[in-house]
């Protein structure tokens, strides 16, 4: 059930308008976007309660 989780959608050289489910890169392209779990961008995990005040 999990296995489009560990998966993206790429274009697929076959054709105009057509996809394919690829498995994801081991390492990210861009680790200020995605970063592995041993650097992560917080500490703490970056969760933080917010809280509107009226």
């Amino acid at each position: 059930m999990l296995d489009k989780d560990t998966s993206v959608i790429m274009t697929d050289s076959s054709g105009p308008s057509k996809v394919k489910w690829v498995a994801c890169p081991e390492k990210s392209h861009d680790e200020e976007v995605l970063r592995p779990i041993d650097n992560p961008f917080s500490k703490q995990g970056g969760l933080q309660l917010l809280t509107v005040i009226w």
